[in-house]
């Protein structure tokens, strides 16, 4: 289809340019997280094709191309975050019913959070889990809330463009986007809570969000943090009581079902020779060995037809030959006397002649 090759190239080109800006991804001019544009693109592309499906000529290499953005891509400014979090909430809308889990986006959110609000981590080896986090280290503080202009600011709804393009600055675009970032761990942790590994994937985060130093920020902030810190705490708890450890069988061993498979006694003489009624076999046995008696005592009586067939031909060969020579024999003494005969008829016509001519 057209329209697929054309989302295709499209996505072709984001590719080159992120591993071109990854080639120095701290550089402000590089492009290591999506434009507006490419976000719109985006958001069209999972609205238009199937999200679902486990692999697909489309959506799979823009959720590869999401991943390398979130995996990949370094944090600079809060344009970065914003953008991330655009592919965040776009994972969400992707794996609405396919419910795969997706790692880079869980671990940019909780990346988010770290950047955006102060806490009591030092450094990115502090942070329990397994959430790679090297922006902290670089950054640090830059992104963290002025307090003393947040203070008096309620949190709304994110401007993400605005904030992409750089029209909106200040704290508000940084509160908007940390509530937005707790309100995307809660949809996570909805969305994974059946997973084996919940307990282990969300534990950490909890961790996390406990640390986080919200007390200076404006009170509605600090509710969502409590409300978020509660819910994943109640998830857990659930998971926790529904995990069992493995027991051994309390029973006796329940024994492997055999079945024995249907006989076809003419498929193959491997199967006649391998009959589990053992009546049939015998009876099939006799039946071999008959078989091959008759074809023994067959093959018997022609060797003798052969032999006797033989015997009398000689026979009425030498019969032939003692005739032939009786036949020879006689033949041999009328010719004589034919030539004696003529011989005597040539002297009587000579003396007749004789006798003619005296006259």
């Amino acid at each position: 289809m057209q329209s697929a090759e054309h989302f295709v190239s499209k996505l072709n080109i984001l590719q080159k340019n992120l591993v071109r800006g990854l080639q120095d991804p701290l550089a402000s001019s590089s492009k290591t997280f999506p434009e507006a544009a490419e976000l719109v693109f985006l958001r069209v592309l999972g609205a238009t094709w199937s999200t679902s499906d486990l692999k697909h000529s489309v959506v799979s290499p823009a959720r590869y191309l999401m991943g390398a953005y979130l995996g990949l891509g370094r944090v600079r400014n809060i344009k970065d975050i914003a953008s991330g979090l655009y592919l965040c909430s776009l994972f969400m809308q992707y794996e609405d019913l396919s419910k795969r889990l997706v790692p880079e986006a869980i671990n940019f959110t909780v990346q988010s959070l770290l950047l955006l609000s102060s806490s009591s981590y030092t450094n990115a080896k502090s942070i329990p889990g397994s959430f790679p986090v090297p922006d902290i280290d670089i950054i640090g503080s830059k992104l963290h809330f002025k307090l003393k202009k947040a203070r008096d600011i309620a949190p709304g709804q994110p401007r993400l463009f605005d904030i992409v393009n750089e029209t909106l600055t200040g704290e508000q675009p940084k509160l908007d986007l940390l509530c937005a970032a707790l309100e995307l761990v809660r949809r996570f942790a909805e969305v994974y809570k059946p997973l084996d590994g919940f307990i282990e994937l969300f534990s950490p985060i909890v961790d996390i969000l406990q640390h986080l130093i919200v007390n200076k920020l404006p009170t509605s902030v600090h509710d969502r943090l409590s409300q978020s810190i509660d819910h994943l705490s109640r998830l857990l708890k659930f998971a926790k009581q529904a995990r069992k450890p493995l027991f051994l069988q309390a029973h006796r061993p329940i024994p492997i079902a055999t079945y024995i498979p249907k006989f076809d006694a003419h498929s193959s003489s491997y199967m006649r020779n391998r009959d589990p009624d053992a009546d049939r076999a015998a009876l099939a046995k006799l039946k071999a060995q008959h078989k091959k008696e008759k074809k023994g005592a067959i093959r018997e009586l022609r060797k003798d037809n052969r032999f006797l067939a033989s015997v009398q031909q000689e026979k009425q060969d030498a019969k032939d030959r003692e005739y032939k020579a009786r036949m020879s024999k006689a033949f041999a003494s009328l010719e004589s006397e034919r030539a004696e005969q003529k011989k005597e008829e040539k002297a009587k016509m000579r003396e007749k002649r004789r006798a003619g001519k005296k006259k």
